[in-house]
């Protein structure tokens, strides 16, 4: 993974330093709140990360004010949902906790607003990503009278080639000369659901679709 990172990131600087674009990178902490059919209480994120990387294509330039488009790469682990199907509070709940998560690519494309005053910039932008998911895990936990027994884990892939979903992301910091250290968010909707390949013993859930919130520090160059 980090030579893929390092890889895309050099070509990435390539392209920007050619063309006088901009380039920036992220890390961020993945929540998962993907959402399924499957009946659920005390709904908690599952937790993971995302890294990647970005161009910034400026399309229209004003004194304070640009417009852009912002492709870019993450590259994400453990994306999904966790749910308990349990009965009675938290001292003596009866039942199963299910986890679900995906790692995998996505390839955003951002239209993107940027404003800059004297040291402080923000930017924002809204898109729509395409995602390849590569691998994934299943935990499912059992509570008797509110005591949990070890989680018991499973590889699990997934019956989908390419999908799809809604992405925006914001964020603000201070331009150092060329460097800009930021903070970011970022948001991932899936429009198309991840399908379990086979089913799982003891859950009976299928599918789910992806709703992330990321929180992190990326370093934006404009070349």
């Amino acid at each position: 993974m980090k030579k893929t990172i390092l890889a895309v990131l050099a070509a990435f600087t390539m392209v920007a330093s050619s063309f006088a674009l901009g380039v920036g990178v992220h890390a961020s902490g993945d929540f998962g709140f993907g959402k399924t059919s499957a009946n659920s209480t005390n709904k908690v994120p599952t937790v993971g990360y995302s890294v990647g990387a970005w161009l910034e294509v400026p399309l229209i330039k004003l004194p304070v004010l640009s417009i852009g488009l912002r492709p870019g790469f993450d590259l994400f682990e453990n994306s999904g949902y966790s749910l308990l199907a349990v009965t009675g509070d938290r001292t003596n709940m009866t039942g199963f906790g299910y986890q679900v998560t995906a790692s995998g690519l996505d390839v955003p494309v951002y239209l993107s607003l940027n404003a800059k005053l004297f040291i402080l910039k923000v930017s924002a932008g809204v898109g729509g990503y395409v995602s390849l998911p590569s691998d994934g895990k299943f935990s499912i936990t059992t509570y008797t009278f509110g005591n949990p027994i070890s989680p018991v884990v499973k590889d699990v892939e997934w019956n989908n080639g390419l999908m799809y979903g809604y992405t925006a992301y914001a964020n603000a910091g201070l331009s150092l000369g060329p460097v800009v250290l930021l903070l970011d968010v970022r948001t991932f909707i899936g429009a198309t659901p991840y399908e379990l390949k086979t089913a799982v013993s003891n859950a009976n859930i299928t599918s789910f679709k992806r709703f992330d919130v990321e929180a992190g520090v990326a370093v934006e160059l404009s070349l």
